[in-house]
């Protein structure tokens, strides 16, 4: 606590003209991530940490939720300063700037108890129904939904997709679901007695991945913004707040 304070104080020395911005980003539910609360906070690993660490570059976060489609709407245009968080692609690169990570993220596949199935390339899954949501996956995932590698894909696009998608596991509607680790996890333990027939397969599909704040290109001064909020990450980083959340959040770290 007492190398948070000290490095408080020396941000503030730093960057004087931005003690006390407020500062709106926008946000939408993904748990432990991001978790929205019915009276409205926001909480959760990455919520936690971009409110902390903008906090040491002179800065009050308040998040606004909204749906994913609305939010890309609003970082295109320029209608929010940023998003927290996401993963990098080419598309997301046109009209965001990214910092650096703030998290990572892993892929697996969930499926239930009483069925046995082992995978070490996807192919070996051409007979199956596999689920998705509709997120940026690795490429080698996207690439098989392309060449059409499995039996059927089921995708469940919604605000809160994953107890959907688990739903449709229990019935039969589907073999496998790809979600991302804590995020699953999160659900099994959250909802343990209705979810208490699945687990999940551990080999994961694609590589681990980054999570970070996109900033939108159009919003005013976005460099020099992600540029104050890289410079309070790294000294974030080395105190022992990421070891902390992680531990509140019952996360995997890689």
């Amino acid at each position: 606590m007492r190398i948070l304070v000290l490095c408080v104080v020396m941000l503030s020395v730093c960057l004087p003209g931005y003690a006390g911005t407020d500062l709106v980003l926008a946000t939408a539910p993904f748990p432990p991530f991001r978790i929205v609360h019915a009276d409205g906070r926001v909480e959760g690993s990455d919520a936690d940490i971009v409110r902390e660490v903008f906090a040491l570059a002179g800065y009050r976060v308040t998040y606004a939720v909204y749906p994913l489609a609305r939010a890309t709407e609003l970082l295109v245009r320029g209608g929010v300063a940023g998003f927290v968080s996401v993963t990098r692609s080419p598309e997301r690169e046109r009209y965001c700037h990214f910092s650096q990570p703030v998290n990572f993220v892993k892929d697996v596949f969930f499926k239930r108890k009483d069925r046995v199935i082992v995978w070490h390339t996807l192919e070996d899954l051409s007979s199956c129904v596999v689920g998705h949501s509709g997120y940026n996956y690795a490429q080698v995932f996207l690439d098989a939904i392309h060449r059409r590698v499995f039996r059927r894909v089921e995708v469940v696009r919604a605000e809160n997709p994953e107890p959907l998608q688990f739903r449709k596991l229990l019935a039969g509607r589907m073999d496998v679901f790809i979600c991302e680790i804590n995020v699953g996890l999160w659900f099994l333990r959250n909802h343990s007695q209705e979810f208490s027939g699945i687990d999940l397969i551990p080999s994961p599909v694609g590589p681990v991945r980054s999570f970070h704040v996109a900033f939108s290109r159009r919003w005013p001064g976005a460099e020099e913004l992600v540029a104050r909020f890289d410079r309070a990450l790294a000294t974030w980083k080395q105190t022992s707040r990421q070891r902390e959340i992680f531990s509140r959040y019952g996360m995997v770290s890689w």
